[in-house]
């Protein structure tokens, strides 16, 4: 505790030492009675002064101390108290600036004559109700966002709402510039630090287009570690973000191209000319296509595998468990068998389209297949228009429609009732859609919309007609298949190496057996095409390799007989694979039991212990080990417990344990709140001490705190008295 003399006292607040003495004689200042020259000399504890007589003296110390860091802590404030009249310098010169443009306007805009008038009625309220300037201007805004203050309706229609953070952004504006601020919008002139250095603009470029979604936060901390060590100025943030706006803007079609091609396509890709230009009659050309179904069937979710002839747009589809050679063969059967056979195929690159079977397909029927080039949708743009019709038209009214986005299926999932939610944590049905279509149904769902519905509706691609019509009024001449069994010849799979084989001398070798016909004997040695027979799996087709010409139909007789299809094979292979897999399990689980290793960890420690058993060591030479904790552990363990007590202890037991009893009761009446930290405890004893609740242990606990953290008190005293002006301001604003 620091001790002053009144002449100490004196010194720090420029008075004299008499009138100190006059002042604590008068406000009863405690003090303490010490020797010194001449006799005992009375001082002062600094933290018993009254407060602002204490904080006077401690900014005299401050100011006295002579420390090198208080001299660097001066030096500081000196140079904070020069940039602060500097900046209060800059502001003045902005007012005048400000003011004689606002001078040189004929007529002052009008929203700006309204932000004035509502910031000096918002100021008028505040002072009218001493209120806080926070809490007035929080009421104040939203008495007027009601309509509960008369405010002319002039300014009301150009401003019809307002808030806190409005009207203290207005206040800041006035502070540093003037009422003029308000109505002089000062426009920038030359170009940004960013687009004067070529270095920074050539950085914040690159960061563009590597990170396209980049943040002004992100390019500011790059620009930070690339240039600062250069001496290079940087930019602030919000100049940077406004660069970023302003480049973003000019090179919009630029910058949609980096971040989202998909997008880029849609919205900025040429689309002059058309793709269908030059075709002109049917079957001229077919696109085809694959994606998955937006609606979830019983059976899984399946693919929708479609084709459309460009010059009619005429469609068909076949619903798939997935998009691979076997639907893509069935789609093309179906509309062949109804259109007839096309000219070009045009796909795309992927696996699907491009395997053997598919292309040993085309060949067969003499039709140029044309592939795409990868992610280029825009080369087959009629299919990739079909699906996005059909799946935006009746498809969204299905059940199991589960969208087309993850943001649409986000939605659907959100439907779901608490209920709902809770039964799927439970093991219920987590679905959000109700789930009962098959792919059947959904199959004559696609055949019955585009028959009934897509090919009779209007084209404007077309001329506004309908696929239907151009087809009906077209004479043109198409090359049809009468006979479905050959379709379905060239449509069937083909063995693996493309379905080449060569024929030798007995037969040909395929899936470990031989085919053989009398037609083979004569071309022993050439290389042959072979196809499977759809019904019977010991047939296979045979064509000539260089002209695809039928040439016979070879058999294995060993299973011939058996008049199994491929998928009869199929079947009867997994079924023998799983029986003699469960076979082998069986011999696995006969032995393990036999064996029995359920105990071989103990078993191999056992074995262990056996070993180390007949090992072991010499004895070493010991001494005690005692010291004053062991002696005392041992007079403890040797004492006995004491039975009886004394007249006088049993009193002084007594005595305990009725002021332990009146301390619970005491505590029961008044219980002491348990703190998350010193500033609740603080703000705790505050308030007691305004209800003059405050004990004198607690007062002298909250002493010592206050002078500890003065920043923080000063606050918390500052809300408390927010705190007790509000509820008055309020009752004064129910008055009126």
């Amino acid at each position: 505790m620091e001790l002053l003399t009144a002449h100490q006292i004196a010194a720090f607040l420029l008075v004299s030492k008499r009138s100190i003495q006059l002042k604590a004689k008068a406000e009863a200042w405690p003090y303490t009675e010490v020797k010194g020259r001449g006799g005992k000399v009375r001082k002062y504890a600094l933290v018993e002064l009254p407060a602002h007589v204490c904080v006077q003296v401690q900014q005299a110390m401050i100011q006295d101390n002579q420390s090198p860091a208080a001299q660097s802590g001066k030096g500081y404030l000196a140079v904070n108290e020069q940039s602060d009249r500097l900046n209060q310098q800059l502001a003045t010169e902005l007012k005048h600036q400000n003011l004689k443009q606002l001078a040189g306007l004929e007529n002052i805009p009008p929203k700006a004559s309204a932000k004035i008038y509502l910031l000096n009625a918002a100021k008028e309220f505040v002072s009218a109700n001493s209120l806080p300037k926070v809490l007035g201007f929080d009421l104040f805004s939203e008495r007027y966002n009601q309509g509960l203050l008369d405010i002319p309706a002039e300014h009301k229609s150009l401003i019809p709402s307002v808030s806190r953070i409005t009207l203290l952004r207005w206040q800041k504006t006035v502070d540093q510039k003037g009422i003029a601020g308000l109505a002089v919008k000062i426009k920038r002139s030359g170009k940004s630090i960013i687009d004067s250095d070529p270095e920074l603009s050539d950085f914040c470029i690159a960061m563009i287009y590597q990170y396209p979604h980049v943040k002004a936060t992100q390019v500011k901390e790059g620009l930070i570690a690339r240039f600062y060590s250069q001496g290079k100025a940087i930019p602030a943030e919000t100049t940077i973000r406004e660069w970023l706006t302003r480049w973003k803007r000019d090179n919009s079609a630029l910058y949609t191209k980096m971040a989202n091609p998909d997008a880029w396509k849609n919205k900025y890709m040429s689309a002059m000319g058309k793709m269908d230009e030059n075709i002109k009659r049917i079957n001229q050309l077919w696109e085809f296509d694959s994606t998955p179904s937006d609606v979830m069937l019983v059976d899984g979710r399946h693919s929708l595998i479609g084709i459309i002839d460009v010059f009619t747009r005429r469609s068909k589809v076949v619903i798939h468990p997935t998009s691979d050679s076997t639907g893509i063969c069935l789609v093309i059967r179906k509309a062949i068998l109804d259109w007839g056979i096309p000219e070009i195929a045009r796909t795309d690159n992927g696996k699907d389209y491009t395997s053997i079977q598919i292309t040993s397909v085309f060949d067969a029927l003499d039709i140029k297949h044309e592939t795409t080039r990868p992610f280029s949708g825009e080369e087959k743009p009629y299919i990739e228009r079909f699906f996005k019709t059909f799946s935006h038209d009746l498809a969204e009214l299905l059940t199991g429609y589960i969208g087309h986005n993850v943001s649409e299926r986000q939605a659907i999932e959100a439907r779901k009732t608490f209920a709902q939610r809770l039964l799927a944590k439970q093991g219920g049905d987590k679905s959000a859609v109700d789930i009962n279509m098959t792919a059947q149904q959904l199959q004559e769902f696609v055949d019955n919309w585009i028959d009934n519905r897509y090919h009779h509706k209007p084209h404007s691609n077309i001329g506004n007609k309908t696929p239907f019509e151009l087809f009906a009024a077209s004479r043109d001449q198409i090359k049809v298949i009468k006979d479905e069994r050959l379709l379905d010849v060239m449509l069937q799979p083909v063995p693996t190496n493309r379905g080449l084989r060569t024929v030798g001398k007995e037969g040909i070798k395929l899936s470990g057996g031989f085919y053989i016909a009398p037609e083979l004997g004569a071309i022993v040695g050439s290389e042959v095409l072979c196809k499977w027979d759809p019904k019977n799996v010991g047939r296979i087709y045979v064509f000539n390799r260089m002209n695809n010409e039928f040439i016979c139909v070879a058999v294995d007789h060993e299973i011939q007989s058996a008049g199994m299809t491929r998928q009869d094979v199929a079947h009867h292979a997994k079924r023998s694979q799983a029986a003699e897999t469960s076979r082998q399990l069986k011999e696995l689980k006969k032995t393990a039991k036999s064996v029995n290793v359920s105990d071989i960890a103990n078993e191999v420690l056992s074995h262990y212990s056996e070993q180390n058993k007949a090992l072991a060591t010499l004895p070493k030479q010991s001494v005690e080990h005692t010291n004053v904790i062991t002696q005392s552990a041992i007079k403890a363990l040797d004492s006995k417990p004491v039975t009886t007590y004394s007249d006088e202890q049993l009193s002084e037991f007594e005595r305990r344990r009725k002021q332990l009893s009146d301390e619970t009761a005491a505590a029961n009446i008044n219980p002491v709140p348990l703190f998350n930290n010193p500033q609740d405890k603080a703000m705790y004893h505050k308030k007691q001490r305004l209800n003059n609740q405050l004990s004198d242990v607690d007062a002298l606990w909250l002493n010592t705190w206050e002078l500890q953290n003065r920043a923080l008190s000063a606050r918390l005293d500052d809300l408390l008295t927010e705190m007790n002006a509000a509820p008055a301001a309020l009752t004064q604003l129910q008055k009126q």
